[in-house]
């Protein structure tokens, strides 16, 4: 496996490790989910730090990009606790319709 010089991008982000690798070699998140199997929008939640790679996504990756997975994938600490990437909501909350001004006069 090589080992990744990484001269641009923070050496703790994950995202920021797949999207300096990925531009790195010139190519796009197409390429690289057709040549990975990732499918497309879990590798662009993972470069924009919305999830977490599962263990099945970590292999595809690093055999794709023919690296280590401990040099692509290592862990993260935020002061003891282990780094936590923000959340996406994928749906969006349930709102409840705004009643006009005739709605309420019957209600």
């Amino acid at each position: 496996m090589a080992k990744i010089i990484w001269a641009n991008a923070p050496q703790f982000l994950v995202w920021s490790r797949l999207r300096s690798l990925r531009q790195s070699q010139n190519l796009t998140q197409v390429q690289v989910s057709a040549g990975s199997g990732v499918p497309i929008m879990t590798l662009s939640f993972l470069e924009r730090g919305y999830i977490e790679p599962s263990e099945t996504i970590k292999r595809k990756l690093c055999k794709f990009y023919r690296v280590d997975a401990d040099d692509l994938f290592p862990t993260m600490m935020v002061g003891d606790e282990p780094y936590k990437p923000k959340r996406l909501a994928l749906r969006p909350p349930k709102v409840k319709a705004a009643r006009g001004p005739e709605q309420e006069k019957t209600a």
